[in-house]
């Protein structure tokens, strides 16, 4: 079979979140760009960040450092065994550029 033929996986669709619906705030707790995903500390809770929100909102990953403040949105149920997801994120003071 030729490579032209052969189809590349699909990436789960992630919509774009405006800014404005953003409703929570919080700091980057780590990023790891190899593993493609990491936590963002929001008051006492961890939010898990996947790599593909970041890529949509077009961040670099390289600016998910310790400690950089974010705006995002989640969703999904805090619980013991699952935590929520963000679903959309900005650096705050970025947001306008």
């Amino acid at each position: 079979m030729s490579n032209r033929h052969r189809h590349k996986p699909r990436r789960p669709q992630v919509p774009i979140v405006p800014v404005s619906e953003m409703d929570k705030t919080g700091t980057i707790k780590w990023f790891r760009k190899d593993r493609y995903f990491g936590w963002i500390r929001h008051k006492d809770s961890d939010v898990f960040l996947h790599g593909s929100v970041v890529d949509k909102h077009r961040i670099p990953a390289n600016y998910l450092v310790e400690g950089v403040q974010v705006r995002f949105k989640a969703e999904g149920e805090s619980s013991p065994s699952r935590r929520p997801n963000a679903i959309g994120i900005s650096i705050i003071g970025e947001e306008a550029a």
